[in-house]
């Protein structure tokens, strides 16, 4: 693989788009640029349309802009000089229990950890208490996310995120947060982010997600060279439409196989190793009907465990990704969008067996209001994406949603079984993931395999 050319470690970013004013056509954009000295001079382009494809342009402006300043020095404004109050290591601790309540406040109203981003992308560019952060500290921050996305160290949407935890932390330490009813976590009086343009994004240039199709499912769901757990995970999570933190936290008493509905009231939380509610809160919330050709493997699996404890072993989230490419490998399902990351594209993670479902039931004609409600959507918004993605794409001859299970997902062969090998015993278990090379005693042949199962001495 040729190696990849190197990115431009300076280059200029958008910082609005000026609108027409009276007896003008159009406006105009409105570029930040870098300079030698420091300094981030502002260039206003000539007049054209707010538009992707003029965004593009400005962009590539903002760069040769730059380019020409790091030469000439031409258009760079010195920096101006101003007292700051020294920040004291008392300061910087308060600034990281500011924080920590944020956390706290957060779990309180049931939302999703963000701590994750604030330790990664936030605290090592920006640890200053409230009381001493400026407006040019926060474009500073800004233009960090937009360095490590020029880098490749981050994607665009990831550093959109960053930026969104950030200005929300912003509203709260200016008593601005309509969730922090009592400006519990307010330090101060102006909000210092306000009127500051985030990170370049565009969601027209987000990465396309993956789905299976109903028959990739299929052939990891029958493959015997997965693990049986594995591929019950696999098949679960996809027809039941739930996150990896929702099938984790699925137990046998939130499964009512008489009526055939389940409810989806909670997902693991990894950071702090316990269950809490859904990710959109008690909005997401739901109960609904089991897909009928789930119900065999159910019912199943709850005669096994005794209708106690998790519906099934999930064993590590950062896992779960890497155990659904490898088995779709197994399987043989060779498409190459699904293992590979590309300038358009992300290879297919754990997350996508969800969409995978939700998106077959839009190829099925369900209503949108049952997809909405199944999903667990708080907005249309979001269930419209498969509804978009179904209707571009036409099964092959036979192929349906949701199909019927395999009999050896439902019912396997007996867990193990024991071929005493000289002095040595081999344990074969159906959740064996290592393949070893068994050596043979003198005079001592394999048999041939019986009814797919290894033969005994």
């Amino acid at each position: 693989m040729p190696p990849k050319s190197p990115r431009p470690k300076r280059a200029g970013t958008i910082f609005r788009y000026a609108p027409p004013k009276a007896g003008e056509t159009q406006g105009h954009y409105i570029v930040r640029c870098s300079a030698p000295d420091g300094s981030r001079p502002l260039f206003h382009l000539e007049p054209s349309a707010e538009s992707p494809k003029a965004r593009v342009s400005a962009l590539r402006q903002a760069e040769s802009i730059t380019e020409k300043i790091w030469k000439t020095g031409e258009g760079a404004a010195p920096l101006r000089e101003r007292a700051k109050r020294k920040v004291t290591d008392t300061d910087l601790k308060g600034a990281s229990t500011w924080w920590d309540n944020f956390f706290k406040h957060r779990d309180a109203l049931g939302m999703g950890s963000v701590s994750g981003v604030y330790k990664t992308h936030i605290k090592p560019v920006l640890d200053l208490p409230w009381s001493v952060i400026t407006p040019a500290d926060v474009e500073r921050l800004r233009d960090a996310f937009d360095t490590k996305v020029a880098n490749g160290e981050a994607s665009a949407k990831t550093m959109f995120n960053a930026w969104a935890v950030w200005t929300v932390a912003s509203k709260a330490a200016a008593g601005q947060w309509k969730k922090d009813k009592r400006r519990s976590l307010k330090e101060r009086d102006d909000d210092p982010s306000a009127g500051i343009a985030g990170p370049d994004y565009d969601a027209d240039d987000a990465k396309q997600l993956q789905w299976l199709y109903p028959r990739e499912v299929l052939a990891v769901a029958a493959c015997p060279d997965v693990p049986l757990n594995a591929r019950r995970r696999i098949v679960l999570s996809t027809y039941l439409c739930v996150r990896g933190g929702e099938l984790k936290a699925l137990t046998w008493d939130k499964i009512d196989l008489e009526r055939g509905v389940i409810r989806v009231d909670e997902a693991f939380d990894r950071e702090r190793d316990e269950n809490k509610s859904v990710k959109t809160g008690n909005r997401g919330a739901r109960r609904y009907a089991i897909e009928p050709t789930l119900l065999p493997l159910l019912k199943a699996m709850h005669k096994e465990t005794g209708g106690v404890g998790p519906a099934v072993p999930m064993g590590l989230q950062k896992l779960w990704a890497a155990e659904l490419r490898n088995a779709l490998a197994a399987a043989k399902v060779k498409r190459p969008e699904l293992f590979a990351t590309t300038d358009a594209s992300k290879r297919v993670r754990f997350h996508d067996l969800r969409a995978s479902g939700l998106t077959w039931m839009a190829i099925r004609g369900d209503s949108p209001v049952h997809i909405k409600l199944v999903a667990g959507h708080t907005a249309f918004e979001m269930t419209s994406k498969y509804i978009a993605a179904a209707g571009a794409v036409d099964l092959l001859p036979g192929e349906t949603v949701f199909p019927e299970l395999p009999e050896n997902l439902i019912k396997p062969p007996e867990p193990s079984v024991v071929r005493k090998v000289g002095r040595l015993s081999q344990n074969l278990s159906q959740e064996s993931q290592v393949f070893e090379t068994v050596v043979e005693a003198p005079g001592i042949e394999p048999g041939p395999p019986i009814n797919g199962e290894p033969a005994t001495a």
